[in-house]
């Protein structure tokens, strides 16, 4: 049974994504996109993040994302993928819940986070001076001191 896809396009780069039933099952069901086909692995890094961990952009502060968080949570989807791999029976009343990402529909998932200096999905990705408030998990306050390279 495969669980990884090496040769998936996603926005335009060439990725690694999860295929396996259950959790591309989880995935369509947290993000709300029935038409998910697998759910992408980091891209970027180097060996030991690159292919080995959640796409960043897609979990947040999930634990298995490539980039430490102050509060590290494991979600269903981690959970799922443990499951798939054979080796673990899993207790889904165990996994904490991930909101970030949460019923935003397949256009998160495929469409660019930022697109002309403006956020496609403000509740996560913020532009200069345009968020004040929470943190996606409401954990914390939050600001937005996201900058640009303009000279690119």
């Amino acid at each position: 049974m495969c669980i990884r896809d090496s040769s998936a396009t996603v926005r335009g780069v060439q990725t690694s994504i999860v295929i396996h039933e259950k959790v591309v099952t989880r995935a369509r069901a947290h993000f709300g996109c029935s038409s998910l086909e697998g759910v992408e692995l980091e891209n970027e890094g180097e060996q030991g993040s690159r292919g080995a961990h959640w796409e960043r952009r897609i979990v947040g502060e999930e634990l298995m994302a490539a980039m430490a968080t102050h509060f590290p949570m494991v979600s269903e989807l981690t959970f799922a993928l443990l499951e798939a791999s054979g080796w673990y029976q899993v207790d889904y009343s165990k996994a904490e819940p991930l909101f970030w990402g949460r019923s935003a529909g397949c256009s998160f998932l495929t469409d660019p986070c930022i697109f002309s200096n403006k956020s496609n999905f403000p509740e996560v990705f913020c532009t200069p001076n345009d968020f004040s408030g929470c943190t996606t998990d409401g954990n914390m306050k939050a600001r937005c001191s996201l900058t640009f390279d303009t000279s690119k």
